[in-house]
């Protein structure tokens, strides 16, 4: 007999179409919200799921093969990005972080910049993939097979997520680092220790703080600042025809124009 938290975790999973393993179940354990459906499970071939949803489990599988190819574009891709000084981190986000891509599906990726270069890094990143023919996603693709869609980009000194549901939380939480400059990764999942309260068992807190941040925004020039700026006030000037929901500032952009949180949010009430 599973615990309420497990099978709200089960519930969770199940709107993404992802039956999980026992050791997942302990990983994915569900915070204090707790689910007030009543929930039928059943287990097969080591998976747990929703009662009738048996088909998941090939699906799941499926998509495992589908992702492995995924990945192995992704990891080649960010060793390039990560040529530029600037950036410091590159990880997977999306439906590749879980393994669980559709065959046409895009690569999801966050980038984390040095602190007052996100914008200068942004546009160099985009050159970069452009002199080297990396296909890349843009809004209103039809094709999205294997397109890199640079979604999600933070300062490495605001790293602090505002918009905070089990959603957001588990988006965070299952990312894969690829590239991980100065252990910037636990700066990011520290900064978010509030997705503890969703999923407990689902991340590694432990941080060593090292003062870098202090340091970096004195040692940060004028000169960069204010590119930062100029570079920022451009490039928004160019998105604001496609412009829809996406959020941006000066240091953090998330490229969502659908709030998928809203869509989960309302299946688990």
């Amino acid at each position: 007999m599973l615990s309420q938290k497990k099978l709200f975790s089960l519930l969770y999973h199940d709107i993404f179409d992802y039956p999980l393993t026992s050791e997942e179940l302990n990983k994915w354990l569900a915070g204090s919200i707790i689910s007030k459906k009543d929930i039928d499970i059943d287990f097969s071939d080591g998976y747990y799921f929703l009662k009738g949803r048996k088909k998941l489990v090939k699906k799941r599988l499926k998509r495992a093969r589908y992702s492995k190819k995924k990945f192995s574009i992704a990891q080649k891709k960010a060793l390039l990005i990560a040529k530029i000084p600037t950036v410091k981190f590159v990880g997977i986000t999306g439906s590749l972080a879980m393994d669980n891509c559709k065959i046409d599906s895009d690569i999801d990726f966050i980038l984390i910049t040095k602190s007052h270069t996100l914008w200068i890094t942004r546009l160099f990143v985009y050159l970069l993939l452009l002199i080297t023919r990396t296909k890349v996603r843009h809004p209103k693709d039809s094709i999205e097979n294997n397109k890199l869609c640079l979604n999600i980009w933070m300062d490495e000194l605001n790293l602090k997520i505002n918009k905070k549901n089990i959603y957001t939380a588990h988006e965070l939480a299952q990312i894969k680092p690829l590239v991980d400059k100065d252990n910037v990764f636990s700066e990011l999942i520290y900064a978010n220790s509030w997705i503890l309260k969703y999923w407990p068992n689902a991340v590694n807190l432990s941080k060593t703080f090292s003062g870098k941040s202090e340091l970096n925004k004195k040692n940060t020039c004028f000169l960069i600042k204010f590119l930062n700026k100029l570079f920022f006030k451009a490039q928004l000037f160019y998105m604001k025809p496609k412009h829809t929901n996406e959020k941006t500032t000066l240091f953090q952009a998330f490229f969502h124009p659908n709030d998928l949180s809203i869509k989960v949010l309302k299946r688990l009430s």
